[in-house]
């Protein structure tokens, strides 16, 4: 991942953090992995050299970004889905910030 991207996925996840601390109920927090999980999880669809990827639980996005970002290195895409539209709103616009909108939907 570039330095930009990573940059933008760092603060994504910093949010998280600090969201899902305000949350005193289990269901309402965004529940990001964390970075080293979300990294493995791009380098093992790089290795794999996955062109059709579906993740359940898009939350804001922070794991998509990664998965997206190992897309465009294998000319895949990203399927996502969450039961709140307004996480996937969420996660479209942090998709689109990290120039991978397309990527993902």
């Amino acid at each position: 991942m570039n330095p930009e991207r990573r940059a933008i996925a760092d603060e994504i996840y910093a949010l998280g953090v600090e969201f899902d601390a305000q949350q005193s109920h289990r269901l309402a927090r965004l529940r990001n992995l964390e970075p080293e999980t979300a990294e493995l999880l791009a380098v093992l669809a790089r290795a794999a050299c996955a062109r059709r990827i579906l993740e359940v639980g898009t939350s804001n996005g922070y794991s998509t970004l990664w998965l997206a970002d190992a897309a465009s290195v294998t000319g895949g895409h990203v399927e996502s889905l969450d039961i709140d539209p307004r996480r996937s709103e969420q996660a479209c616009d942090n998709i689109a910030r990290a120039g991978l909108d397309g990527l993902a939907t």
